[in-house]
């Protein structure tokens, strides 16, 4: 990182990336092109999960090609700094390679997982949809090799 003091420690970065709301997933297209989406995402442990429609989408197809992919989270916070023409923000990058799961034992706890951590007052209802929207999900998983941070933070 070029600029060492904005790395964060990895407890602080660890953090950002599970708390976070959304991703970008980043993946290399068949064609060996770029391609970015913003994903809802749960972690588990050393590894951060992502679904798409079974067997089909340019997602998929990126990811079943190119089984590599980063994870960027930014805090939702970020605000403008005044006559600098930057930001105050903290984000979090998470890479490695990539597996579809198979098990759907696996794929089970991740999807109760998203459901948790998107709608936890209705998990009950939402276990229900997750078991009953299985077969038509695929579930991917990003075995995170490395993880960094990075912020700019506002002056106490």
């Amino acid at each position: 990182m070029r600029k060492a003091e904005r790395q964060t420690s990895d407890e602080e970065a660890r953090s950002l990336l599970e708390g976070g709301l959304y991703c970008i997933l980043s993946m290399v297209a068949p064609d060996g092109g770029a391609y970015a989406v913003p994903m809802s995402y749960a972690v588990r442990g050393d590894t951060l999960y992502v679904h798409c429609a079974r067997g089909a989408g340019f997602k998929y197809e990126c990811l079943t090609a190119h089984p590599r992919a980063a994870a960027v989270v930014v805090r939702d916070d970020v605000e403008t700094i005044p006559g600098k023409f930057s930001t105050y923000y903290e984000s979090a990058i998470a890479r490695g390679p990539v597996r579809l799961v198979e098990d759907e034992a696996e794929r089970q706890i991740v999807l109760n997982a998203l459901v948790g951590k998107y709608d936890a007052p209705h998990a009950k209802q939402g276990r229900k949809y997750a078991r009953a929207a299985s077969p038509r999900v695929d579930v991917f998983a990003l075995e995170i090799e490395e993880l960094t941070g990075k912020a700019r933070r506002r002056p106490h």
